[in-house]
């Protein structure tokens, strides 16, 4: 699974609690800079799956939580929302990001950084060899990124050691 975050460098103080930007900081990131930068670069049959804004994504995040609560039952309080948008509006897209924090003097925004971390490749990618396990990966990995893109990158590996084939269960070793 790929996961993609959005660092915040300007709003790093090592005086805060968390690291998580605050409801006021996310719905002005949302209604002023992303938003607006998705109507410019999308076409209307892909926003018209989008949530209007910081308010509907709250409601749409919540609804579920909030409807099995009125039946009685427990559920996780937040739904996450995901959108798949399109690799060919991802720069334009981007780049209607910058120009909005720019146009609307959210300089807390500026230097924001797109974070993408993939767990749980190693099935997919492990092999004896060492070049073989690469070259899989990196298969694997081309089909989400396009490392042109990237300013920098970092892949941290480790190795994994399984016992031998034949194991047995605890339940046998104690008998």
């Amino acid at each position: 699974a790929v996961e993609v975050y959005l660092l915040f460098p300007r709003l790093f103080h090592p005086s805060l609690q968390h690291w998580v930007i605050t409801d006021e900081q996310w719905t002005t990131w949302t209604d002023e800079v992303v938003m607006p930068a998705i109507y410019d670069t999308l076409p209307s049959e892909l926003i018209q799956h989008f949530t209007a804004g910081a308010r509907d994504a709250q409601t749409r995040a919540t609804a579920a939580s909030v409807e099995l609560t009125t039946q009685g039952r427990d559920g996780p309080r937040m739904q996450l929302l995901h959108h798949f948008i399109q690799p060919q509006y991802l720069a334009q897209l981007w780049d209607r990001i910058g120009f909005y924090i720019k146009q609307r003097g959210h300089t807390e925004f500026e230097g924001c950084r797109i974070f993408i971390t993939a767990k749980n490749l190693k099935t997919k990618s492990q092999d004896p060899d060492w070049q073989q396990a690469q070259e899989k990966f990196f298969s694997t990995w081309d089909q989400v990124v396009n490392r042109s893109f990237l300013v920098e990158d970092f892949y941290d590996v480790g190795k994994e050691v399984t016992p031998p084939d034949r194991s047995f269960s605890f339940r046998q070793a104690s008998e």
